[in-house]
């Protein structure tokens, strides 16, 4: 009845990655150094809002039309603080303050994938006393169970995100940033 194509897999290979890039540039006189390019594509994980976030950042901040590493980590700054902005609350913000101690709780964890057992024994819970949390945070497309017992978030950095706002190291967090937003 229903026909499933994939328009697009997530994440983009390093080729795909680097001619989302590379091409536009060059339609407009300038080019990436292949390290500079490099560095662009692993801070993005092949992420496509965040190739256009930091190739926007590049272009705004480039002194020449040749791209350089130099070039490079200065746009993954700028564009690591537009994406803390914008993109990361707005995912954020859509989480309740339960939801919230969830997430602060996988962000704790140095799997990229943790064991949702790990989650509630970090939140000195039980499992089922959480699983309702998991499935709210995955109806919302916030995270998502690459397989049976293991969750992960659906976007790259949100772990990052969320250790940056908040004390992931305590059980009882409530889930508040540490400062407000801009």
């Amino acid at each position: 009845m229903f026909e499933y194509v994939t328009l697009c897999g997530f994440p983009l290979d390093h080729e795909t990655a680097a001619q989302a890039l590379v091409e536009p540039a060059r339609r407009m006189g300038a080019d990436y150094s292949s390290d500079a390019l490099d560095v662009l594509i692993d801070a993005s994980h092949g992420y496509p809002y965040f190739l256009q976030e930091y190739g926007a950042s590049i272009w705004d901040l480039a002194a020449s039309s040749t791209f350089t590493v130099s070039d490079a980590k200065a746009a993954i700054e700028v564009g690591q603080a537009q994406l803390d902005a914008g993109f990361y609350p707005g995912r954020w913000d859509r989480a309740t303050g339960t939801e919230r101690r969830y997430t602060i709780a996988m962000a704790a964890l140095t799997d990229p994938e943790p064991m949702t057992r790990a989650i509630a024994d970090h939140l000195e819970t039980t499992l089922s006393s959480v699983s309702g949390i998991r499935d709210e945070l995955i109806k919302k497309r916030m995270i998502y169970s690459p397989e049976r017992g293991r969750v992960a978030f659906t976007v790259p950095g949100m772990s990052e995100y969320i250790r940056r706002q908040t004390d992931t190291q305590s059980p009882g967090q409530t889930g508040q940033p540490r400062h407000a937003g801009p």
